[in-house]
Formats: structure tokens, sequence, C-alpha cells
């Protein structure tokens, strides 16, 4: 006999209801975007460095995506920071393609359209930048900055900073509207430099003797000291990604999150930051979604971070603009077998960083990443690639000032003379050829340029003609003859004749502010001129070839 309503009983007509009933609307997709200043794709524990543990990093590496092979845009922070948001790359983003730069309402970033469609927009701590709001663009375009809640870790020192990414996302959170989904911007601040020295062994307990060096340095306590100190900073900046990973999961976001966790460059030492070889310009990523993405995926393709921008529009079910270059990884973290959608290559390129040449001229280089191999195009070869040698010309009176000060540094420039530290001061700073060609898995430190080697001279080739046709089909100014375009964009940091306060803030002071402001800048080069003494830099180092 069939069953009808009035033989269910009240259970069953209770579940025959709730059956019928319509289903509840899916909440949409929120996005937490994680990026930390200056670290390399090496040093997370995923690639088992010895004395780091990221704890955070790996669980979202291990439970979602890994990518082994990711490379940012440019080895420059503003630059680096723009891709990801636009989807392009940065010679195609006029202003905002060199550091200090400006970035206007021309721009379309993925959290414009969130914002548009309904989302709460908002970061913490370090944003895109360093550079200025254009048009009618007035705030970051990472999103409404959360960081007034600050949490002193060392006192009577900002080298580590005092914000407290947890209670300002906290903060956030609490003020969206119950149910609307969330876009949010977690920019550390580390491990940018300044270190407090010996903190990697005083606060972080770092073994030095387990401290590994990349093969472009030598082998000195004094340089794993300072790598120790750049490790206490990424564990410090990975427990508060760990803290806001728990927090999602008390709150039962975390199923409904899409987690992606980066860096804008490589770590701020000589040889990596501001230039592209892998050490500069291959940075981490893990990309997690729960009941999305299979755990423990381990993505060998390579990609890039204009990626990044594509795949958050196509999760949180946006139409991806045509005018970004980048593609959706969704693919790929989705099926294995769609792993062939990937372009499988990276483009990385770089302009002007700091203020380091005179007239703020800059230095040019493009790369692409294929295969197992790396082919650099230094397109100012008669340039010194970390800034100029003359301490005059560089905006704070050190030599080769787009390697930021250190004890690395220091140290290398102390040992130009020294038979052997002399090598890797030459390796590190000295000029470079126009293209350089290595095989990067054979010789991970690139150290061994193949570039004349008649071996490899047809894939050198192939990977030239395909670089140029790259930059050519995206509108690289460089390929046009216009590479002066990069030259001219202002920058809006700080200079010599600006005293370090930057461009803004020089044009509002007084004249009894800017007399006080070039005072400081004359004790600051009075200073480091003692400084390069002490190492035995003299006058005649400004004329020397390296």
């Amino acid at each position: 006999m069939k069953k009808t309503l009035l033989t269910l009983g009240v259970a069953g007509m209770a579940a025959l209801s709730q059956s019928c009933a319509p289903e509840k609307p899916r909440k949409k997709t929120n996005i937490l975007f994680v990026i930390s200043d200056d670290q390399s794709w090496k040093h997370t524990g995923m690639e088992n460095i010895p004395e780091l543990k990221t704890p955070g990093f790996d669980f979202l590496a291990r439970n979602g995506a890994y990518f082994e092979n990711a490379y940012a845009s440019a080895p420059s922070c503003t630059p680096s920071c723009a891709a990801a948001l636009t989807g392009r790359n940065g010679w195609e983003l006029g202003e905002t393609s060199t550091l200090w730069g400006r970035f206007g309402d021309e721009q379309l970033a993925y959290t414009d359209i969130l914002a548009e469609k309904g989302y709460a927009v908002g970061m913490t701590g370090k944003g895109w930048g360093p550079g200025i709001m254009g048009g009618k663009r007035k705030q970051n375009p990472a999103g409404k900055n959360y960081s007034s809640k600050k949490k002193q870790i060392i006192k009577g020192t900002w080298a580590l900073s005092n914000i407290d990414y947890t209670e300002n996302f906290k903060q956030f959170y609490g003020e969206k509207k119950p149910d609307q989904p969330f876009c949010f911007w977690f920019g550390a601040k580390e491990p940018h430099r300044p270190y407090v020295t010996g903190t990697g062994v005083s606060l972080g307990g770092k073994n030095l003797a387990q401290v590994p060096l990349p093969g472009f340095w030598p082998k000195d306590s004094t340089i794993s000291s300072d790598v120790a100190d750049y490790f206490f900073e990424i564990e410090h900046y990975d427990s508060h990604l760990k803290n806001i990973v728990e927090f999602l999961e008390e709150k039962n976001e975390l199923e409904n999150t899409l987690i992606i966790v980066t860096s804008d460059n490589g770590m701020p030492f000589p040889r990596a930051k501001a230039n592209l070889y892998e050490f500069g310009a291959h940075v981490p990523l893990a990309i997690y979604w729960k009941g999305k993405i299979e755990k423990g995926r381990r993505i060998s393709e390579i990609v890039s971070l204009i990626d990044i921008a594509p795949t958050i529009l196509e999760a949180t079910g946006q139409k991806i603009p045509e005018r970004m270059t980048g593609q959706s990884l969704l693919p790929a973290l989705e099926s294995e077998k769609n792993l062939k959608t990937l372009r499988n290559r990276a483009y990385p390129y770089r302009e002007r960083h700091a203020y380091s040449y005179a007239d703020g001229v800059a230095y040019a280089s493009r790369a692409i990443r294929r295969d197992d191999y790396l082919l650099i195009w230094n397109l100012t070869p008669d340039m010194y690639p970390s800034g100029d040698i003359s301490p005059e010309n560089n905006r704070n009176f050190l030599p080769y000032g787009d390697v930021d000060s250190g004890p690395t540094k220091d140290f290398l420039l102390a040992g130009k003379y020294d038979p052997e530290i002399g090598k890797f001061y030459r390796m590190n700073f000295g000029k470079r050829p126009e293209v350089e060609f290595f095989n990067v898995k054979k010789d991970p430190y690139q150290n061994e340029n193949l570039a004349d080697n008649p071996a490899f001279t047809e894939t050198k080739n192939s990977m030239f003609t395909e670089l140029k046709e790259y930059l050519s089909k995206t509108g690289d100014p460089r390929m046009k003859g216009h590479g002066e375009k990069f030259a001219q964009n202002p920058y809006y940091g700080s200079t010599q004749w600006n005293g370090f306060v930057g461009k803004q803030r020089w044009d509002k002071m007084t004249e009894e502010e800017r007399e006080k402001t070039k005072d400081k800048v004359e004790r600051t080069r009075k200073n480091n001129t003692k400084k390069l003494k002490e190492m035995g830099w003299s006058e005649s180092d400004k004329n020397i070839v390296i």
C-alpha cells in the first residue's frame, strides 16, 4: 500500500517537509590572502630547513596544495604586490611598475571587484606599497586598514613590527555584517629588515651550526647569525598565520574560506631580493580550500603571482576581466588531470628598485623560467646590478643601495680584498653579462653561467626568443625602445635631496623642517662615510672594476 501524508505520522511528515524545503543558499566563499615581506621559497618548513619552524604555513600546504615553483612578477614589493592584485605583469602597470610608485584608479584590483559584489574588504600590516594612491583611490587597494591593535615583542625597538595581526583580523571579522563574505589581506611586515642582531639565537634558540647558507656566500658565523635573525622573524609572522587559521576554525569559517599564502619577493640579502635569481624571485606558495583541494598536493609546474587575482575571482564566482594576463589556478587545484592548463613558465622582471643610481635611473632585467632552466636578460649590463658603487649616488650614502643594509652585506663589503671573501664580493655586487643562463636543478645557487656553453645553445636561444615574444605581446615598453618610461616614473620615496622622508611629506614641510631634515641627511652621510672607512673603503674604491 502506498504511504500517504496521513499514514506517515508526525516524524515522517517532518522528514518529508524538510526534504521538500528549498536548500539554504550556500555561503559565498571568503578570501584570506597572506603575503610576507621578503621571504625566499626555500624558507618554510615544507623545505625541511633546520632551525626553521612554520607550522601555520605547513598546515595549509599539507592539507591543501603546495606549489614548488611559484614566482613573483618582480623581486620588489611595490610591483610584485600590484601584479598579485591586478593579475597583470608589473611592466603592464605604468607608474605601478617600480618601487615607490603610484596605484591609481586606472588599475583594477580583485579587491575592487569583490567590494562591488558586497564583500567586506580589509587588511592588516603592509598592503600594496610602498607608494601613493592616485586618482579617486583614497585607500590602499588591499582594503580598509586594521592595524591599530599593537603588541610589543621586543621592547625599545621597531625592528620587529608591533602590529598584532591576529587581533586586528578579529576586529575586522567582528565589525563586518554577520552573513557578509570577506576578503582580507594579511600583509606581514616580516621578515623585512632591519633585524635586532642576535635575536635568532637569544629569542629564537637557533643553533648557528645548523643554519644553512646558500652557495653564493662564504661560510661565516656573522652571516649564519644574520640568517638566524631572518628565520626568527619568519617564525613570528607564521605564529600569527596559525592563530588566524585557528580563529577561522572556531568560527566555522575554515571550510568556506580560500586561503592563499605567499611572499612578495625573496630574502633581503645580497644576490636575493631585487635580483632575478632563484633566491630573489622564487617565493613560497600554498593554497588551501577545505573540501575543494585534495590534501597533500605538491605541484611542480611553474606559476606566477599574476595568477592570484584570476584564481580568487574564479573561486568567488566572478568573471575574470580580459585585461588580466594571469590565469586561474583552480583547474590545477581541483584535478591533477588539469595541470596541463598551466603555462608552466614565469617571466619575472626588474626595473628601478631603490633610489640607488644617479638621477634615479633603473637597472633593467627580464627573465624566463622554464623547465629546469633560468635565462636572465640584463638590458643594462654596463651598470652595477645592486646599485651604484659610489656611495654618493645612493639614497643612504652606502654603495649598492639596492641591497638592504645588514651584517651579511657589511661582511662582504669589508672583505672585498680578501682572497677568499673577495670572490663572493664580486659574485654578489659585480657587473653581469647581458645574458645569463642556468640549470637551476643542477645549479641551485646559479653559480655557473652556461650562456656560452655550446651544449646549451639551442635551449638558450629558444628561451630567449620566447621571452622576447612574450614581452612584445604583453606590451613591455623596453621592447618598443621606451625604457626611459621606467626611469621617468615619479619616485615618491626618499632620496638624498628630500631627506629620507618621501616626496609627499617633503612638499608639505616648512622651510625650518626642511633645514632640520637636511642636517639629518648630512649626519647620515658623515656616519656612513666613517663606517665605510672602518671597513677599509676608500675614495679609490668608487672606481674599481669588479
